[in-house]
């Protein structure tokens, strides 16, 4: 519902003649409570195959619109605003609850932790301590990735921070991410 309220807030301010969420369909029970949340709206739900890269705001916009964001362009070169769920639930945090975007949710996975699971982290919490959180067993991890394995990049230390646009932290085993 967090969502969605933050996508009528979006839709209230930028008056767009769609509102689409777009949804991998190997994400099913969300894609239920999306239909369930937009009842009643004017937003429409659409399930897209999982296939990377169509989770990248161009190939999302290719897909769910059929036009094409110019090379060196950006969405609004054509009319489109493009927004990630996390940003849609800070703006109704901001608007109905006065709440700043203190933290995000940031998945952690990988062979080479315990605890896998997807985290509610503070902004500045260093990566080291939410590794410790999942239970990192060094001895396993081969490669740390911040971001996913094909956008996200290595990690040479662990003394850095989670920033707004951190999302994922994989501990990646030699098996899972072999060297090129």
């Amino acid at each position: 519902s967090e969502v969605v309220t933050g996508l009528k807030i979006m839709a209230w301010l930028l008056r767009p003649e769609r509102c689409v969420i777009g949804i991998e369909d190997n994400k099913p029970e969300a894609a239920t409570a999306l239909h369930k949340a937009t009842q009643g709206t004017q937003i429409e739900i659409a399930v897209i195959p999982t296939k990377y890269p169509s989770g990248g705001e161009k190939q999302l916009i290719q897909i769910l619109t059929g036009m094409e964001v110019p090379s060196g362009g950006i969405p609004a070169d054509i009319g489109v605003m493009c927004q990630n769920v996390g940003t849609a639930v800070a703006v109704a945090q901001a608007v109905f609850e006065g709440s700043p975007l203190i933290s995000r949710i940031v998945t952690v996975t990988g062979e080479a932790v315990e605890k896998p699971g997807n985290f509610d982290v503070l902004l500045g919490t260093p990566v080291e301590y939410l590794l410790e959180q999942a239970s990192l067993q060094p001895s396993r991890a081969s490669r740390l990735v911040l971001g996913g394995p094909m956008m996200g990049y290595t990690l040479t230390t662990t003394a850095v921070p989670i920033i707004k646009t951190s999302n994922c932290i994989i501990a990646a085993t030699a098996n899972e991410l072999p060297a090129p």
